[in-house]
């Protein structure tokens, strides 16, 4: 569901945005959530700042679609610097860059059983359908098999 706005909303929106260069980062400057993204409030519906973006200058977000940032920069509202990805690609992007906790180095995580690639061990989890994450990563850490699933990373090293 979408909510409704008005110019004076959008006014309001850029007027918490920093904007500078075309090819720089536009900052919000207004308040964050926990992980350090903008967030604005309209219509009773709060939004991260970026979606916000994204839906006032480019239309609805498609189902299941995320925003990402090319700038890796979670404050950053310039249209120019997001863009529409799944979870997958976004996990995937994160990983080539370094960002993923017990993934360094964009490794990836590969069902020895299946041959199916995963860019975390989160991602693993859940396409396994597994509950337990500490125990997962503690076991796969430690070359552990865990019901009968067996990852290792593409380099051929137990995680």
């Amino acid at each position: 569901m979408y909510t409704e706005y008005d110019q004076s909303d959008v006014d309001r929106f850029w007027n918490s945005v920093d904007i500078v260069e075309e090819s720089e980062c536009w900052l919000w400057s207004k308040g964050l959530t926990q992980d350090g993204y903008g967030k604005f409030k309209c219509k009773h519906k709060t939004w991260v700042a970026s979606r916000f973006a994204y839906y006032i200058t480019r239309g609805f977000l498609p189902d299941g679609m995320l925003i990402c940032h090319k700038c890796d920069n979670p404050k950053c509202c310039n249209p120019s610097h997001i863009y529409l990805g799944t979870s997958k690609e976004n996990l995937r992007e994160a990983s080539l860059k370094g960002h993923l906790r017990g993934m360094p180095n964009g490794r990836k995580l590969q069902n020895m059983k299946t041959g199916e690639v995963y860019y975390s061990v989160r991602e693993a989890q859940r396409s396994l359908s597994l509950n337990n994450y500490k125990f997962i990563y503690e076991s796969l850490k430690s070359g552990k098999e865990y019901k009968g699933i067996f990852l290792r990373d593409l380099n051929n090293a137990v995680i």
